[in-house]
């Protein structure tokens, strides 16, 4: 009888633990029960399992194996149910972040299972009878069913149209950035993102307040995607009361969902959207902030071929210009590999720590017209704060009173303008 009673009380906790888990794992999937959700539901309940088994495999392993070695079929099963757990949470958060297809987890989940059974057989030497096989071949068959069934339509489809396919499926959720580690952004979860192509959270925030301080009449940005920054920025120019933005979307698919996210959000006055290429759509005004956030390959050509157009003391912003996006980063850093050559098109690149040390040597200099300021989002030290506002730059000042901290700049008088302005890019 008390044999009877732990078992059922070990079950009972067994089915507590993937039930916590389950609710864990459905709400960051942000999911509810419907026929539509199956397969992310399937995704669900394997973690569930997992979390179950080796709930019951670590407790009744001293109660089926007292006096036997560490190395049991019930600690095996517990140590790989433990370890399957890890990676499947792992790939369950690539999957949400990434837009990975539903159903991924379970697929993965199962044919783990049948490698389990097969490892275990082995190890322990164990008659392989019709249970046995069924318990290896029915999971690595339904895992390789359903792999099989949703990865080729996922390849298929661009990065871009799977974020419209995951934001219809659940709608759209604040979360933490996922990118690698790089030395310009050590810690990218201290940001947010709403999903794996929008600006983060605080660079949107940064995009309003940028716009409500520089007070521009003109935004050009490039790459609308479905309509987050440009719709940010908007606000800004509500609050000042005039300004205009003109967003480039390229991908009509994209473009539609942008369309209908600015008309609905009340902001259509500021906004005008376009469907077309940022290299051929004709742009006449003179830009006050130039937004670049398309497709990496063209970047630089945007900027070189809007660089006439912008306003002297104008901006130009630059998303993505980590080591984690090489071609952006290699862009904004051409003028490294000309600092030596007096016409230069581009800047040269000067450490903080040697501009702090000769600010009064630059603040002297009639010839400085050209600052190019790499912005990281992230608190900045009190002791920098000082040495910006003792450096007589606006641009710099005016930033330093936005609370960025700027780790390099760059500098060389470009051929065409006789007024400083400023390229900002953001690093998460």
């Amino acid at each position: 009888m008390t044999t009877t009673f732990s078992f059922l009380m070990t079950a009972i906790l067994g089915l507590v633990a993937a039930g916590y888990a389950w609710r864990i794992d459905a709400r960051r999937r942000r999911l509810s029960f419907s026929v539509k959700y199956l397969l992310s539901l399937l995704d669900v309940a394997c973690v569930s399992f997992y979390v179950g088994a080796a709930t019951i495999l670590v407790i009744v392993s001293p109660h089926l194996y007292p006096s036997e070695a560490l190395f049991t079929p019930a600690t095996l099963g517990a140590l790989a149910c433990v370890a399957f757990l890890l990676f499947l949470w792992s790939e369950g958060r690539h999957q949400i972040q990434l837009q990975r297809p539903a159903g991924i987890v379970f697929g993965e989940g199962a044919i783990l299972l049948g490698i389990y059974q097969i490892v275990a057989a082995i190890a322990f030497h164990s008659p392989l009878g019709v249970t046995l096989w069924a318990t290896i071949i029915l999971p690595v068959v339904a895992g390789t069913a359903v792999l099989g069934s949703i990865l080729p339509p996922f390849l298929k489809r661009h990065e871009h149209h799977r974020i419209l396919d995951s934001i219809e499926l659940v709608g759209e959720a604040t979360q933490s950035e996922y990118v690698a580690p790089t030395p310009e952004c050590p810690i990218p979860e201290m940001w947010h993102m709403l999903d794996a192509q929008s600006a983060e959270a605080e660079v949107l925030d940064f995009l309003k307040s940028l716009v409500e301080t520089v007070k521009p009449q003109v935004v050009l940005e490039t790459g609308t995607f479905i309509g987050h920054s440009a719709m940010k920025m908007a606000e800004g120019m509500k609050a000042n009361g005039f300004g205009k933005i003109i967003t480039v979307e390229y991908d009509p698919i994209i473009f539609a969902k942008a369309k209908q996210n600015i008309d609905s959000s009340g902001l259509g006055n500021w906004i005008e959207y376009r469907n077309a290429s940022s290299l051929e759509t004709p742009v006449e005004e003179t830009i006050d902030i130039l937004f670049s956030d398309s497709d990496v390959k063209i970047r630089e050509s945007e900027v070189r071929r809007f660089l006439p157009q912008i306003r002297p003391r104008g901006l130009v912003l630059i998303h993505d210009a980590s080591s984690s996006f090489q071609v952006v980063r290699d862009a904004a850093l051409r003028g490294k590999k000309k600092a030596s050559s007096p016409s230069c098109s581009y800047p040269r690149l000067a450490d903080w720590s040697s501009l702090r040390s000769s600010r009064a040597e630059l603040s002297a200099d009639s010839s400085l017209n050209f600052i190019e300021l790499y912005a990281h989002l992230n608190r900045m030290p009190m002791e920098t704060r000082s040495h910006i506002a003792e450096t007589d730059i606006h641009q710099v000042r005016r930033l330093a009173a936005l609370r960025f901290s700027p780790r390099q700049m760059l500098r060389c008088p470009p051929p065409a303008f006789s007024l400083p302005y400023s390229i900002l890019t953001s690093t998460p």
